[in-house]
């Protein structure tokens, strides 16, 4: 079932949407997919922007992890997916596609998927989240 993370500056005369996160979960397989994660540009300050995009990505987090645990998957999903993108919007956008700022996703845990962005749309690059719950193969020679 898809679920949505919304986020609000009530400080502000207009309370708009500062920014969205949409996942869904899939019980079946323990795994969910971020959809979508938007951003309203603000004032060009770039640690805010971060901030929030880090916010976004952390609560969809926990809801996934209580969503798993809370039907009897002992430590949360298996996985967690995004379709990470190439930049569509200019910066004169007022809305950021945050699946195409890298660096945060990165940041947030996020490593490119190698060997199967042939089977995907063009531009598209499949990130799976590292967890403790996902062995990795330590490829720096310790």
């Amino acid at each position: 079932r898809q679920r949505v993370v919304i986020a609000v500056d009530f400080l502000r005369e207009q309370q708009l949407p500062e920014g969205v996160c949409a996942f869904e979960y899939h019980p079946n397989g323990n795994y969910a997919v971020i959809t979508t994660l938007l951003l309203r540009r603000g004032d060009g300050k770039s640690d805010v922007f971060d901030r929030l995009a880090d916010s976004l990505l952390a609560r969809a987090r926990a809801l996934v992890d209580e969503q798993s645990v809370e039907l009897g998957h002992l430590t949360g999903p298996n996985l967690v997916i995004l379709e990470a993108r190439s930049a569509r919007n200019g910066a004169d956008s007022i809305v950021a596609d945050v699946l195409a700022h890298h660096a945060i996703l990165h940041r947030n845990g996020f490593r490119p998927l190698i060997g199967v962005s042939e089977l995907l749309p063009s531009g598209a690059l499949p990130a799976v989240l590292l967890t403790p719950l996902i062995p990795v193969r330590d490829n720096g020679g310790g």
